[in-house]
């Protein structure tokens, strides 16, 4: 809307004008290329003219359009928009996790060695480390350094001759040898027990094939136990481990005649009673070359 007046150069007059429009408008896409276009206007203008104070009248003048027709786009189509990438897929494979039987960190696949005792060191194949290649696990070598080709007892120390050259400060034979006597390590009883554990039963495998390297070699088969009970109930079952050990070595070839079994109680504990370790510690059976 809007309004203008004036005044007729060389006369005594007044002219003013308002004049109101308004529309509106449609547009539908019939196609990509074709589109409906409708448009409806209305206008209108009033006005009056007044001349030397006198007014003459006034007049209006109104009008209205409606249009309707088809509209068609002209030149080329803008692109459209890239594609939104697709969000990518990774796939998840679950792998199964190996089985490693006797938890010695070398899974059963590559185990050579599948029933090593718990707390072993093991080599890349899972078979106890043997430093000194002498046939007798680390844990259980009381001369891990054995020369190379040197025949051992089932301790790993080496023998000279016909015996085991003594070390400093060492106990002698009355032949001069070192007195061969040696702890069992692999060889535990539970408490009150003189039954054979698998991990015991491992030990005593190797040591019956030493003995069974070693013919002429005679050795007494010497129970211990903790201070636990009575002297004599001690005693007792110290000789029935003894002979468990015994019994067993014989089921595994070594000749019975060649070994003595010897029950000492509590009476040569190399641990403190006074703890649970120890206790366990001389729970223990030794061998100890007699021939």
């Amino acid at each position: 809307m809007y309004g203008h007046g004036h005044k007729v150069p060389g006369a005594v007059s007044d002219y003013n004008s308002t004049v109101f429009d308004i529309g509106a408008g449609y547009l539908y896409s019939i196609t990509p290329w074709m589109a409906l276009r409708a448009e409806a206007r209305y206008r209108t203008d009033q006005h009056d003219e007044k001349t030397a104070g006198v007014r003459p009248g006034e007049s209006a003048f109104t009008d209205g359009l409606l249009n309707v027709g088809l509209m068609f786009p002209f030149g080329v189509e803008p692109p459209p928009p890239p594609a939104e990438p697709e969000p990518e897929v990774v796939e998840t494979v679950a792998v199964a996790a190996e089985l490693d039987s006797d938890g010695d960190g070398v899974p059963d696949s590559r185990d050579q060695c599948p029933d090593t005792p718990a707390g072993v060191a093991v080599n890349d194949v899972g078979c106890p480390l043997d430093s000194d290649g002498d046939g007798v696990p680390d844990a259980e070598d009381e001369c891990p350094n054995t020369p190379p080709g040197a025949n051992v007892l089932a301790n790993g120390c080496a023998l000279q001759g016909d015996c085991r050259k003594p070390r400093p400060g060492e106990q002698v034979d009355e032949n001069g040898c070192a007195a061969q006597t040696f702890v069992l390590r692999g060889v535990k009883f539970e408490f009150d027990s003189d039954r054979l554990t698998p991990d015991a039963r491992n030990t005593l495998n190797e040591v019956a094939g030493t003995l069974q390297a070693y013919p002429s070699v005679n050795v007494d088969v010497q129970g211990h136990t903790d201070n636990i009970g009575t002297d004599a109930y001690n005693l007792g079952l110290s000789e029935r481990r003894a002979n468990s050990v015994k019994d067993y070595l014989e089921e595994q070839g070594v000749d019975g005649s060649r070994m003595t079994p010897v029950g000492y109680g509590a009476t040569q504990p190399i641990a403190d009673n006074n703890s649970e370790e120890g206790r366990e510690e001389n729970r223990r059976v030794e061998l100890s070359v007699t021939e």
